[in-house]
């Protein structure tokens, strides 16, 4: 089956076609969460011979179609957890912590040695957070007020590359 007509079944089988609101765009994922197809996705360039969906469906079993066009783990019930691939090098636990919002925790997602460049490159940069003051408190220190202190580090194409590759990951996991 083409892409195009995949969405076509879809779309008739579970009765979009009939609904009131526009339908967002769609993405084919993997039972592992990687990005197949999508709206942009050109069956004749990508797929010349049609053999993609139907591989996936003979080696998995399944595959995810995504409204919205944009992956994330689905939570399942409090407590699940599930053992991910987030790169070539980095596998992670993810736990269901709540349904409703929608909170998960991960671990394994950063190294030891990650945290502490973060701590280390951060730690000089750190400043206190502004604060308005009130005419009485003028001439205080906001250190009196607000004990918070941070930094931003860049994104993407900064300076820092561990970074980068912590920034790429991110945008792996969701």
């Amino acid at each position: 089956a083409k892409w195009s007509e995949l969405k076509d079944m879809l779309s008739f089988a579970l009765k979009l076609d009939q609904r009131r609101y526009p339908i967002q765009a769609w993405a084919l994922f993997s039972h592992e969460g990687r990005r197949l197809a999508d709206e942009l996705f050109e069956d004749k360039r990508h797929d010349p011979e049609n053999r993609l969906i139907p591989y996936l469906f003979s080696r998995t079993g399944y595959a995810v179609v995504m409204e919205g066009g944009q992956w994330f783990w689905p939570g399942v019930h409090e407590g699940y957890i599930r053992q991910i691939m987030i790169d070539d090098k980095t596998n992670a636990t993810l736990q269901t912590l709540s349904l409703q919002p929608l909170v998960l925790s991960v671990e394994g997602f950063l190294t030891d040695e990650e945290c502490t460049y973060i701590q280390d490159t951060a730690t000089p940069l750190m400043r206190y957070s502004d604060v308005t003051l009130m005419d009485k408190d003028k001439g205080r220190p906001a250190s009196d007020f607000r004990t918070s202190q941070s930094t931003f580090l860049g994104g993407p194409g900064n300076k820092y590359p561990t970074l980068n590759d912590i920034d790429y990951r991110t945008a792996e996991l969701v």
